[in-house]
């Protein structure tokens, strides 16, 4: 039973990050003529050049890459891609005739990146994909061994150019703006902003700041073994993760019992465990 719960809140989690991935392209993209790469940028292109429905269009161009997934990289990794061939499609059937908001350029690669970002990133968060152009750069991967980053820009370079032909070079600079709030907006989905910071403290006053800790802040540390490479005195190293506002109360506290503590401050940006999980 509750596996079918799962699964069925992961298709409707799959089904709205498509929603916002498709509003991104019905509401920005396509209005403002910006190419950003993948089979959605390329069918921006045969919409301006033949008139084919980008919808129609990115679900024949995904059932086509799908295909080749199947036989390049099995069944396995086909059947994590089949839904998002088909839903990704349908969404953009289903949006495609909602009024337009705007055609700035600027604002249409600024909304539509952080539209796609969190469409994408809701995606990605389950596991899921998209499909399309998400599967040529595995194949190269496989066969080639070339890296999955290389891969993408290997297969959305040559369709951002042919965007530039098409609409004019003006267009990819917005789309290249776009495209890199797009990457921020999707990490910040997938891996979330929580305000959090790691520390680690090193310092002669361990007992006293981890008292400190323990007691004032109600969090939890960890010792570590620590040894200078220097002085070669061996010490213990505090870790702890505490909120950002709790961090700047605890570092005046450390700075008032140990003026010398060493402090090494990192954000954290997904935590799961006790005291952070549900917060």
């Amino acid at each position: 039973m509750k596996k079918h719960q799962k699964t069925f809140k992961e298709i409707m989690i799959m089904f709205i990050g498509s929603v916002i991935l498709a509003l991104a392209f019905t509401w920005f993209y396509i209005p403002a003529n910006l190419v950003t790469g993948g089979v959605g940028g390329l069918s921006i292109i045969v919409n301006k050049a033949y008139g084919i429905e980008p919808s129609l269009f990115i679900l024949i161009g995904n059932i086509v890459l799908f295909t080749l997934g199947l036989i390049f990289l099995g069944r396995r990794f086909a059947f994590k891609t089949i839904l998002g061939t088909l839903v990704f499609p349908l969404a953009m059937f289903l949006t495609k005739d909602l009024p337009i908001i705007t055609t700035d350029p600027l604002l249409c690669s600024v909304a539509g990146g952080v539209f796609a970002g969190v469409g994408l990133g809701v995606i990605f968060r389950i596991g899921a994909s998209t499909g399309g152009m998400d599967i040529p750069p595995h194949i190269f991967k496989k066969f080639f061994r070339i890296p999955l980053s290389v891969g993408v820009m290997m297969v959305d370079a040559p369709i951002i150019l042919l965007g530039g032909i098409v609409f004019g070079y003006e267009a990819v600079i917005y789309a290249l703006i776009s495209m890199y709030i797009f990457a921020k907006t999707m990490d910040a989905t997938i891996i979330g902003t929580n305000a959090n910071k790691a520390l680690y403290i090193m310092t002669s006053h361990t007992d006293e700041i981890t008292e400190i800790i323990n007691t004032k802040f109600n969090r939890g540390a960890t010792l570590l073994q620590s040894k200078g490479s220097y002085t070669k005195q061996e010490k213990e190293t505090i870790l702890c993760v505490l909120k950002t506002r709790e961090y700047v109360r605890l570092r005046q506290d450390i700075l008032s019992v140990d003026p010398a503590a060493f402090m090494i401050i990192m954000n954290a940006a997904e935590i799961h465990g006790e005291g952070f999980e549900e917060e």
